[in-house]
């Protein structure tokens, strides 16, 4: 990547651009200006399978890079959105509040994706500790606020409360928790 360094230098100080570069030429250019600016950097591709793959190369040189992956439209509005992207997205959004530089992959879905403002998400955080006293309504409307729906019968991510116990369905699991 050294050899590479005066050549990206040249790149930025001359406003120039390259198309066609191999993925690890790619990433050698995304490791540099990661390195030497110390920022965070957004890098957007034209499909999840693109970011996906970009993701995966990143991640042998720097474990500070992320992926944030949406369904295509027609599954998100259609189908059925993927839990495993879910839990990826919040796990990404949950490691850029931390204000370390890192690197972001999506592909334009994700990145076209409304999201709350930083401080709304911060805020929507629940943090329950055993023994303590809540309200079922209180912690019901809690959960309803940052978008959990109830249901009758908890068959996907969800929550369903009776007779004041609450049952959750994980993104990672199959049946509900048994408390």
């Amino acid at each position: 990547m050294k050899q590479y360094h005066q050549i990206f230098e040249n790149m930025k100080k001359s406003n120039i651009g390259l198309t066609g570069l191999t993925d690890d030429l790619f990433v050698d250019y995304l490791m540099d200006r990661f390195e030497t600016e110390k920022k965070s950097i957004l890098v957007v591709t034209p499909s999840l399978y693109e970011a996906n793959q970009l993701q995966k190369i990143i991640n042998y040189r720097t474990n500070q890079v992320y992926l944030f992956p949406m369904d295509d439209f027609l599954t998100s509005e259609a189908v059925a959105i993927s839990p495993d992207f879910l839990i990826t997205r919040l796990e990404t959004l949950t490691a850029i509040t931390h204000q370390e530089p890192s690197i972001v992959v999506t592909h334009y879905m994700g990145y076209t994706r409304f999201l709350p403002t930083p401080k709304t998400y911060l805020k929507s955080f629940i943090n329950l500790k055993i023994d303590q006293d809540i309200s079922p309504q209180d912690l019901v409307q809690k959960l309803t606020d940052i978008g959990y729906k109830r249901e009758t019968l908890v068959t996907s991510t969800g929550i369903r409360s009776s007779w004041f116990r609450f049952r959750r369905l994980p993104a990672r699991r199959n049946s509900p928790s048994p408390n």
